[in-house]
């Protein structure tokens, strides 16, 4: 794993075999069961005749897109599918702003996932957002196999997120922020960051490192202006800041932006349980600019943000570059027995 540009914001949580938990097997593929819908030719997710029951898949239906046509999904909706498994291609469309509500997503091996790929990112234009749905009192199993309860993304085949590219995920203070201060200034021209997107400014506290980790010093806040001036870039924020962050010697603040145009996240952060993602032995793909929220399943081994997993070395090329991956409720990336992924300019 080669990992670029650290500097303290970016970090790439690897488990250790001596140190944690090692699943001996790779999980096993789902048990098949029955579909309420299924795809019966390529075309349009909203196109009733795309359907074998003649109507786009409804609240709770099981979906299946099938082996050997490509579905480009093309709505923007609150409906909560209850499962969706691809056998052929499920591609979010790029002419319009896209959202979808389901509970575990399975992509089976030969199966494609395309929230934007490296050829056709999802266009700065629009919007991609999957809401995984967690069943209210919903439990965490964990472990090395498929579980319907632990919602997520299972990749076995191919899974690729990208966003639009952003020149400058994370920059540095200029000039030192103080508490109550809604106007920072940075190094680094980011005057394509768009106003109400998240950013985060990162804490600089000196002192007993226990009371750092019970209160983390951090600030988020929106966008509300980007303005250029000289050699600095002023962010107006939507508040002011709760914490003083310092711009000198060893402890310069960070500011790093926390939007993207593309986002997996829970429905419904804050349930018993949030949702993850994960790539399996011989699943491809890789993550670029894109936005991962509210997710993993706090103290359920296995279940995390953004997780590779026994891939050894299928996952050769893979990565992970200009992503977001916050408000995590179990760690944040794992890279697990899985070799050669460049994991850059990631907050």
């Amino acid at each position: 794993m080669k990992v670029r540009t650290i500097l303290g914001l970016v970090v790439c949580a690897v488990l250790i075999a001596s140190a944690f938990p090692v699943f001996r097997q790779t999980p096993q593929l789902h048990a098949q069961v029955p579909f309420t819908v299924a795809s019966v030719r390529s075309g349009r997710w909203s196109d009733s005749t795309v359907w074998s029951t003649g109507r786009v898949p409804v609240q709770g239906d099981s979906v299946l897109v099938s082996a050997g046509q490509a579905i480009t999904y093309d709505a923007y909706s609150d409906v909560e599918i209850g499962r969706l498994q691809i056998q052929g291609t499920l591609a979010f469309a790029r002419d319009r702003a896209t959202r979808l509500d389901v509970g575990n997503v399975i992509v089976d091996r030969g199966g494609t996932l395309d929230m934007g790929t490296p050829g056709s990112p999802i266009p700065g234009t629009v919007t991609a957002e999957l809401r995984l749905v967690i069943a209210s009192g919903a439990t965490c199993t964990g472990g090395t196999a498929f579980v319907e309860s632990d919602t997520g993304i299972w990749a076995y085949g191919r899974w690729d997120v990208y966003g639009t590219p952003v020149r400058v995920t994370w920059t540095k203070l200029a000039a030192p922020a103080t508490a109550g201060a809604t106007v920072v200034q940075v190094a680094d021209d980011v005057t394509d960051w768009t106003v109400g997107s998240w950013v985060v400014l990162t804490s600089t506290a000196m002192g007993n490192e226990a009371n750092n980790r019970t209160t983390p010093q951090y600030d988020e806040r929106q966008i509300r202006q980007v303005v250029r001036r000289g050699t600095v870039t002023e962010l107006t924020l939507s508040a002011g800041l709760q914490y003083a962050h310092d711009a000198s010697g060893q402890t310069v603040g960070e500011v790093a932006l926390l939007t993207r145009n593309v986002v997996v996240t829970s429905k419904y952060p804050g349930r018993t349980m949030q949702g993850h993602t994960m790539y399996l032995n011989g699943a491809t793909g890789s993550i670029a600019y894109a936005e991962f929220r509210d997710l993993g399943d706090f103290g359920c081994l296995g279940r995390y943000p953004v997780h590779f997993h026994l891939m050894a070395d299928t996952s050769r090329g893979m990565s992970v570059r200009g992503a977001s991956i916050w408000r995590s409720d179990n760690n944040f990336m794992n890279i697990h027995a899985s070799n050669g992924i460049t994991v850059e300019d990631t907050v």
